[in-house]
C-alpha cells in the first residue's frame, strides 16, 4: 500500500455522515452528462440530493471502505425503487436513520434483506434483476461482502443487538459532544443558524436517548426494536458516538418562513420538544422529496459501488484506464491480503462500460484522515481534461492561528506550489470568493460577542473546488518537490512521496531526469531530515517500482551480482531486481497491545518493518521512532522459514505495481519552428487572469498559453529562444485579493457553451421561496448575521474607514458587497422597509442604468445561503419610452428604491449579470446559434460594459414562467419581454485567502436573531459553559431559586460564589435569569416569544 499502515483495535461504523448534502453537478454546464466518482461515498446523500435538484443523466461510481455502509445504501436504493405510497417512504426513513424502529419497519427491512441476499448469490444473477440495471457492484468481492451483511440484517437477533448498543452507549458516555454538536448543527441549518445552534444539541441528545428523531410519544413508544442496519456482523465496528441523521440535511427550512411550510403536527408535543420536532419534520420531508425524485429518475441514474480502500481503488481505475489488465497487483485495503479487482463484464469496452474518467471527483472529508496528497495521486489522473471538470476536497480542520496556514499544513506546502505540481487551480484562492459563508464564523461571532469569550482552538469546515485552467524548468520543479519532502506527517511515507512524484511526472513539462537529480541532491544535502536521510534504499526502491527514476544498482541484472542471498531464493532461476519480504508475527507478541481494556487509551499506532544486516543500525531506527516505539515487537533472522518469507510479488498478489509512468508531452511545434529564425515578432494579449493569446509575426494563427495561477497582466514579459524555436511568457503572480474584480466570477466560452468557473448553478423551482409574514423581523433576523460575514477583516476595515488608502479593485468589491446587502435587507424587511424594485444609476452620470425587479428571496440549499430571484432590465435608448411610463407608476406609489453606484461598480454589475443569468436558466431557454447570438459576435462575455448598452445576450429575454410573481404585475408586463431572469447571490470572501473578522452583535441587532439567539446565557450553554448568566447581557452570576422573592424583588444585589451577584429568575418560565431590572425590561419583548407569560 502507498499509505501508512496502523494497528487499530477500534473501528467505528459510520452509517450516516455529519455534513449537509451538496450538489455534485453544480459546477458543470447545462446539457453535460455527468460521470461522478465519489471516494468515501458514505450514505449517498450527495447523490440523492443531486438527482433531486438536477435532472441531467448521472453515472455515479462510489467507493467506501466499510461494506456495511454500502449494504445499507444499496438496500435503501432498492426500497426507494419499490416505493408506492407515503407510508413506505416513512418506513424507509426509519430503517435508514433510526437505530430504534417499529415492528413494521423491522419486518420490511428483514424481508428486503432476505430478498437481496438471494439475488446476490452470483454476479450474473444480480445483474439480470431489475435492481441490477441501476445498482451495480464493481467486483465480485464487493457483492460477496454486501451479501454477508444483508444476511446478517435478515437474521439478526434482538439479544445480540442489545449487547452491541450497550457497548456503543458505554463509549459515548465518555465523550463531551456539546461544542461539537453546536458546530455541526450550524452547518446543516445555515444560513438560518441563530436558533439551530440551541435546538440541534437538544435534538442530538433526544436521538441518542430514544433512537428516533421523532418526539411524538406514540412514535417513541412504538420504536422498540434495535435496528440491525446500525450494527455490523460480529459487532467489530461500533456505531460512531457522534452519529446524527439530521446533520446530512438542509434544515434552514425549519426556521425560515418558506411557502411550502411543514403541516402542523397532530400529536401532542411539549413546548421544549416543538422546535426539535420541526427539525425532524424538515429532514424527513427533504428525504421524501429526494426519494421521489430518485424513483422517477431511475432510468437516467446509474450507481456503481466498490468496497475497499479509496486510494487503492483510484489506482486500480488508473490501471484500467491505461489498458493494463494484467494480474492483480493491489490490495483491496490496508488490513487484508485480498487483491483488488474489477468485474470484466462491467468494465468491458463499449458504450455501456463503466467510466474510468470523470467529470466530477469528490473525496468527501477523507483527506483529513488519509492525506489530501494521497487522493490527488490516486484520483487526479482520473479527472477529464475538460475545462468544466471539477475535483472537490473537504476539510474539517482543528487549528490555531490562521486557516490558510492550517490548510497549507494539510497540503504539505504552499497552495501555489501544490497547484503548480498537480495541474489544478484552487478556485476559491484564484478568485477570493466562496460559494457560501463559513457557518463556523457565524457561530464564533455569536459566541464571542454574546459571551465575551474567545478560544484559540478553532474548527473550520471547507469544501474546496479545484479546476483545470506549463512549463517548469528542472531547477524549479526539484526545489518545489524538495520543499514538500520536509513535511513529515502521519499520513505520508516514502512510498506516498514517490507516488506524488509519479503524478507530477504526468502533469508538468520538464527535463525529468535532470529534475530528479537535482531533487536527490537537495535531499542528500538537507540536514533537517535527520535520521530519515538513512532511508535512501527505500526511497530508491519506490522510485524504481513506480517508474519515477531508477538508480544504476536497480538497472543491473541481479544474477550478475554474484551472491544470491538466503537459501529461500538461491535456487530461483529468475531473480527480479525487487523482491518482497514477509514477516509473520505470532499473535502472542501483540499481547502488549491487545490486552488493554481501555482501547481508546491505546490509539492507532503506526507499524513498520526494518530489514538490516548491521546490529548497530537498530539504535538509530529506534531513536527515530522513540516517541512511538520503545522496542521491537518481534524480530527474526532471514533464514527463519517459519516467520520470514521471500516472494517475487506481495502475498496474495500475482504481480508488482506497473512501473511505467507517462511523462507530460509538449505540443509539437515542428511546423512553426522556422518562423523564429526569420526574426518574427511575438505579441501577447491578456484574455483572462490566467490565459494569454500569443500571435507570431504577421500570422493569423493564435495560441493560448495558460498560467496555473492568476498573474498581473502588466508584468508579462516575452522571452524568445530563436535557435531553439520556442517562446515563453514570464509574469508575476497576483496577490489573490487584488486580482481583477472582473475575474471574481469568470465565464469561459467553450464549444458554443458558457462555462461558469466558480458560480454554482441553481434550479429555481427547487429552491424554497421565503415568504413575508407578520413576524418577518424575527423570522428573517438570521439574515443579519449571514450578511455580516460577507466581508473579511481587511474589507470590513476599509468599509468602516472610508478615508483609508485602497486600490480601485478593493473599493469596487467593497461597494458591490454593500449594494447587495442593502438590496437583500430591503427585500427581507430586516432593518429596512420592505421593497422589491431597485433602480441602479451611476453617480457620475444622470439617469437610471438598470432596473432590478425582485420576485422573491430564496434559499440556496446546496450552498447554504440566499439569493434574489429577480428580473433585470437594462436601460437602452430603445427602451426609454417604456421605462419612463413604468418608472412613473412605481415612483408615484413610492415603490422604487434608488441605488447610486460608481462607474467601476456599474461595470462590475454588467460583468456579473451574465453569470447570474446563466446560472439559473436551466432547461427553460437555450442559447441561440447564428448571428443573433451576441456573445459569439462580440467574442466575449459580457457583450459590453458601457453605459446605456445591454451586456446580456437576447436569448433569455422574456423567458419567465406563467406564475412568476412580481409585486406590480401590471407594470411588469410592459417590461417583461425586455427583462432577463437572474439569481443574484451575496459575494463572500474566501477564508483560504484572507482572515475573517467576526462582526460584533449589538444589543439593538440582537432582537433580530430571534429569541434564543438573544440570550447570552443560551449561547454560553450551547458551548458547554454551565455558569449561570444574565439572559440579556451575559454577566455571570449565582443562580437563585425561582421562588426566592427576596432575590427577585431586590433587583440583583446579594452575593454569591466568587463575589458574583445573585440573578433574578423569570416568574413565568422559571428558567431565564437577569442581573437587574434594566436587563429584564430590555429583554422583555424578545423573551415573551419563548416564555409565553
Amino acid at each position: 500500500m502507498l499509505t501508512i499502515a496502523a494497528l487499530n483495535r477500534v473501528n467505528f461504523h459510520y452509517p450516516v455522515r455529519n455534513t449537509p448534502a451538496v450538489s455534485l453537478t453544480q459546477n458543470l454546464p447545462y446539457g453535460q452528462h455527468a460521470a461522478v466518482f465519489s471516494l468515501g461515498c458514505g450514505d449517498l446523500r450527495h447523490l440523492l440530493f443531486t438527482s433531486h435538484i438536477d435532472e441531467r443523466p448521472l453515472d455515479f461510481t462510489g467507493c467506501d471502505l466499510q461494506p456495511a455502509v454500502l449494504a445499507r445504501t444499496a438496500l435503501r436504493l432498492t426500497l426507494i425503487a419499490d416505493g408506492k405510497h407515503e407510508t413506505h417512504f416513512d418506513n424507509v426513513w426509519e430503517i435508514y436513520y433510526h437505530f430504534k424502529i417499529t415492528n413494521s419497519s423491522l419486518e420490511l427491512l428483514q424481508n428486503q434483506a432476505e430478498k437481496l441476499h438471494a439475488l446476490g448469490e452470483t454476479f450474473e444473477e444480480w445483474q439480470s434483476d431489475a435492481y441490477g440495471s441501476n445498482v451495480h457492484f464493481c467486483d465480485d468481492g464487493t457483492l460477496w461482502e454486501v451479501c454477508l451483511i444483508w444476511d446478517f440484517y435478515a437474521k439478526a437477533d434482538a439479544a445480540g443487538l442489545k449487547k452491541y448498543f450497550d457497548r456503543v452507549k458505554a463509549v459515548r458516555r465518555d465523550k463531551d459532544l456539546t461544542g461539537w454538536a453546536t458546530l455541526a448543527a450550524v452547518r446543516c441549518a445555515a444560513p438560518a443558524i441563530s436558533n439551530a445552534m440551541f435546538d440541534m444539541p437538544k435534538a442530538h441528545v433526544h436521538y441518542w436517548q430514544h433512537g428516533t428523531t421523532s418526539t411524538h410519544r406514540d412514535a417513541i413508544s412504538a420504536s422498540t426494536n434495535f435496528n440491525p442496519c446500525f450494527s455490523t456482523p460480529g459487532g467489530n465496528a461500533l456505531l460512531h458516538y457522534g452519529s446524527d441523521p439530521l446533520l446530512g440535511f438542509h434544515l434552514a427550512t425549519a426556521y425560515a418562513p418558506v411557502d411550502t411550510a411543514t403541516a402542523p403536527n397532530n400529536n401532542k408535543v411539549t413546548i421544549r420538544q416543538q422546535s426539535i420536532q420541526n427539525l425532524a419534520d424538515a429532514a424527513r420531508n427533504k428525504f421524501r422529496d429526494w426519494a421521489r425524485s430518485f424513483q422517477k429518475r431511475s432510468s437516467t441514474v446509474t450507481v456503481r459501488l466498490y468496497a475497499g480502500d479509496a486510494v487503492s481503488f483510484g489506482h486500480l481505475l488508473q490501471l484500467k484506464q491505461a489498458g493494463k489488465e494484467g494480474p492483480a497487483c493491489l490490495y483491496r485495503d490496508r488490513n487484508h491480503f485480498d487483491p483488488a479487482s474489477l468485474n470484466k463484464s462491467l468494465f468491458a469496452a463499449g458504450d455501456t462500460a463503466a467510466p474510468t474518467t470523470f467529470d466530477v471527483i469528490d473525496t468527501s472529508n477523507l483527506a483529513d484522515h488519509v492525506g489530501v496528497l494521497n487522493f490527488f495521486v490516486a484520483a487526479r489522473p482520473l479527472l477529464r481534461t475538460e475545462p468544466w471538470a471539477a475535483f472537490y476536497t473537504e476539510t474539517l480542520l482543528q487549528y490555531e492561528g490562521t486557516f490558510q496556514a492550517a490548510l497549507e499544513g494539510l497540503l504539505c506546502g504552499k497552495l501555489r506550489t501544490v497547484s503548480l505540481l498537480i495541474g489544478l487551480v484552487l478556485v476559491d484562492v484564484a478568485t477570493n470568493t466562496a460559494p457560501s459563508a463559513a457557518a463556523e464564523i457565524s457561530v464564533k461571532s455569536l459566541k464571542s460577542s454574546l459571551t465575551g469569550s474567545r478560544s484559540p482552538q478553532q474548527q473550520q469546515f471547507t469544501r474546496l473546488l479545484w479546476k483545470q485552467p506549463m512549463h517548469l524548468d528542472e531547477l524549479m520543479a526539484s526545489a518545489l518537490m524538495g520543499n514538500l519532502l520536509k513535511h513529515s506527517l502521519p499520513n505520508y511515507q516514502r512510498a506516498s512521496f514517490v507516488a506524488f512524484l509519479r503524478l507530477v511526472k504526468t502533469t508538468v513539462n520538464t527535463n525529468w531526469d535532470a529534475m530528479v537529480d537535482h531533487l536527490l541532491a537537495l535531499i542528500q544535502d538537507d540536514s533537517r531530515l535527520g535520521t530519515r536521510a538513512n532511508y535512501w534504499q527505500e526511497l530508491y526502491l519506490w522510485m524504481h517500482m513506480l517508474g519515477v527514476h531508477s538508480v544504476d544498482a536497480l538497472k543491473r541484472d541481479p544474477t550478475t551480482l554474484g551472491h544470491r542471498g538466503r537459501q529461500q531464493i538461491h535456487r530461483w532461476k529468475n531473480i527480479p531486481e525487487v523482491i518482497a519480504v514477509t514477516l509473520k508475527v505470532p499473535r502472542k507478541h501483540l499481547a502488549f497491545y491487545t490486552s488493554f481494556r481501555d482501547v481508546s487509551a491505546v490509539g492507532t499506532p503506526p507499524i513498520g518493518c526494518s530489514v538490516s544486516n548491521h546490529s548497530s543500525y537498530l539504535s538509530g531506527w529506534l531513536n527515530q521512532f522513540a516517541a512511538v516505539l520503545t522496542g521491537f515487537v518481534f524480530e527474526a533472522e532471514s533464514d527463519d522459514l517459519q516467520h520470514v518469507y521471500f516472494s517475487k510479488a506481495m502475498p496474495g498478489l500475482a504481480a508488482r505495481f506497473p512501473s511505467t509512468a507517462p511523462t507530460k508531452k509538449s505540443e509539437s511545434s515542428v511546423s512553426k519552428g522556422g518562423i523564429f529564425s526569420g526574426g518574427c515578432s511575438v505579441r501577447a494579449k491578456s484574455l483572462t487572469a490566467f490565459t494569454f493569446e500569443v500571435t507570431l509575426g504577421s500570422s493569423d494563427v493564435k495560441y493560448h498559453l495558460d498560467f496555473r495561477v492568476p498573474v498581473v497582466a502588466s508584468s508579462v514579459k516575452t522571452l524568445i529562444a530563436r535557435k531553439s524555436s520556442y517562446t515563453e511568457l514570464v509574469a508575476n503572480a497576483t496577490r489573490e485579493y487584488r486580482a481583477p474584480s472582473s475575474f471574481r466570477f469568470p465565464v469561459q466560452r467553450h464549444q458554443g457553451a458558457l462555462l461558469l468557473w466558480n458560480m454554482s448553478l441553481v434550479d429555481l423551482a427547487k429552491q424554497p421561496r421565503l415568504k413575508a409574514t407578520t413576524e418577518k423581523h424575527i423570522k428573517l433576523g438570521w439574515l443579519l448575521l449571514h450578511m455580516g460575514i460577507r466581508m473579511s477583516a481587511r474589507e470590513r476595515y476599509l468599509r468602516d474607514n472610508p478615508s483609508a488608502s485602497m486600490t480601485a479593485e478593493e473599493r469596487v468589491m467593497r461597494d458591490i458587497k454593500e449594494s447587495l446587502s442593502y438590496m437583500m435587507m430591503h427585500v427581507a424587511g430586516v432593518q429596512k422597509d420592505p421593497a422589491s424594485l431597485f433602480a441602479i444609476s451611476c453617480a457620475e452620470a444622470e439617469g437610471i442604468n438598470m432596473l432590478v425587479i425582485v420576485s422573491s428571496l430564496r434559499l440556496d440549499l446546496a450552498c447554504r445561503t440566499v439569493f434574489l430571484d429577480a428580473a433585470v432590465v437594462q436601460l437602452t435608448y430603445e427602451l426609454i419610452d417604456i421605462m419612463l411610463r413604468t418608472l412613473g407608476s412605481w415612483t408615484d406609489k413610492k415603490q422604487l428604491c434608488h441605488l447610486k453606484v460608481s462607474t467601476d461598480e456599474l461595470r462590475l454589475w454588467k460583468t456579473l449579470l451574465p453569470v447570474w443569468a446563466e446560472r439559473c436558466r436551466g432547461n427553460i431557454w437555450q442559447h441561440k446559434t447564428g448571428p443573433r447570438r451576441e456573445y459569439e459576435a462580440a467574442g466575449r462575455v459580457p457583450v459590453t460594459c458601457e453605459q446605456s448598452t445591454d451586456c446580456l445576450c437576447s436569448c433569455g429575454r422574456g423567458q419567465f414562467p406563467v406564475d412568476y410573481k412580481i409585486s406590480d404585475s401590471k407594470a411588469f408586463k410592459l417590461l417583461a419581454e425586455h427583462a432577463t431572469r437572474v439569481a443574484i447571490s451575496p459575494i463572500f470572501f474566501s477564508p483560504l485567502v484572507e482572515d475573517p473578522q467576526c462582526p460584533s452583535v449589538s444589543a439593538t441587532d440582537r432582537d433580530f436573531f430571534g429569541s434564543a439567539a438573544g440570550s447570552r446565557a443560551c449561547v454560553a450553554a450551547a458551548f458547554g459553559d454551565e455558569t449561570p448568566r444574565c439572559n440579556r447581557c451575559g454577566k455571570a452570576g449565582v443562580a437563585a431559586a425561582a421562588d426566592d422573592a427576596a432575590t427577585n424583588n431586590a433587583g440583583g444585589g446579594g452575593g454569591g460564589a466568587e463575589g458574583r451577584a445573585a440573578l433574578r429568575v423569570c416568574s413565568g418560565c422559571k428558567k431565564a435569569r437577569y442581573c437587574s431590572r434594566g436587563c429584564q425590561r430590555a429583554d422583555l419583548k424578545t423573551h415573551k416569544l419563548v416564555c409565553g407569560k
